[in-house]
């Protein structure tokens, strides 16, 4: 979520009187976490991110066996040249391949999608292969949006990227809904029917109503001018690691409290592109001035959007 320069500082203080407090007591170690996470609870201020990283830090990368080089498809490499449609190119005839892009300097000045699974676009180290974006997102897709107190902004603000990695949203199953409410920290969701199994990946999604009492939650009370936000919702993935009837047993705690009146449903989580990679790459921009918070061009170099996973 936006959050204002007000909130910002908000959070810098709470932060540092935390931090404050501990060395008042001669402590070395955070309050949230000690020396070894024996201060961390399911409810803790710090998400469970144990199982972040490729495929929950459980598997190997699934590398494609074959590849292919962007010089095959009229890439030069020469910092001059303008690449983009070279990439494209390779990029559309390299899906579930590598796709090698040999060390030089490579101008782009559009945008690059990676919408099939399997596919890495690998370059031949930070040091060799050079992207050098020279038009900012804006740009090349201007993407308006306003903030949260309705001023007028761009979406690169806070996401998009000049590469993005994702497909069109697929359709789940029918959404299942929420039967009983939960707290932060609970890991067991009670729904009114159970059509999952062991493994299955769902995702749990909450509504905010008219009094956006949800964005009240979620900014602790503080929410400031939210006047520019309506129909906020949340959603957060799991694994399924149990079935009790009714209940479904999660794999990690819920982020948020759970309310019947966010409307609050399951569904299959099925994301469209999985297992693709972007390594082995500097990524280069102008040199602008920084012209503020809600005012970013959008060099932004890699996103992984919503339809995106192990990735």
């Amino acid at each position: 979520m936006r959050s204002s320069p007000s909130r910002q500082v908000l959070v810098l203080v709470a932060g540092l009187s935390v931090l404050a407090a501990a060395q008042a007591r001669g402590e070395s170690h955070s309050l949230l976490w000690g020396a070894s996470g024996e201060r961390w609870t399911p409810q803790s201020r710090l998400p469970d991110f144990s199982m972040a990283g490729y495929r929950r830090g459980e598997e190997p990368f699934r590398v494609p066996a074959s590849q292919i080089s962007v010089k095959s498809f009229g890439a030069k490499g020469d910092g001059k040249t303008d690449d983009t449609a070279a990439f494209r190119k390779a990029i559309q005839a390299g899906a579930g391949q590598v796709i090698f892009v040999p060390p030089g300097r490579y101008v782009l000045n559009g945008l690059l999608t990676l919408a099939q699974s399997n596919t890495v676009l690998r370059g031949a180290g930070s040091s060799r292969t050079v992207l050098l974006f020279k038009t900012p997102g804006t740009a090349l897709d201007a993407r308006p949006a306003h903030t949260d107190g309705g001023r007028p902004t761009s979406n690169w603000s806070w996401a998009g990227g000049l590469i993005s990695i994702g497909g069109p949203k697929r359709r789940s199953d029918v959404a299942v809904r929420v039967a009983a409410e939960a707290s932060r920290g609970d890991r067991d969701l009670e729904l009114a029917k159970c059509p999952y199994r062991r493994g299955d990946d769902i995702v749990l999604v909450l509504h905010d109503d008219e009094q956006k009492s949800l964005l009240e939650y979620l900014y602790r009370g503080q929410p400031g001018n939210v006047s520019g936000l309506k129909g906020w919702r949340v959603r957060q993935v799991f694994r399924v690691m149990g079935i009790d009837g009714r209940r479904v047993r999660l794999d990690r705690p819920l982020r948020f409290d759970v309310r019947l009146k966010w409307r609050p449903v399951v569904e299959r989580f099925v994301p469209s592109v999985t297992d693709v990679g972007v390594e082995g790459f500097r990524f280069e921009f102008p040199a602008e001035p920084y012209q503020g918070h809600f005012r970013e061009v959008g060099y932004n170099p890699i996103e992984i959007t919503a339809t995106a996973a192990h990735c």
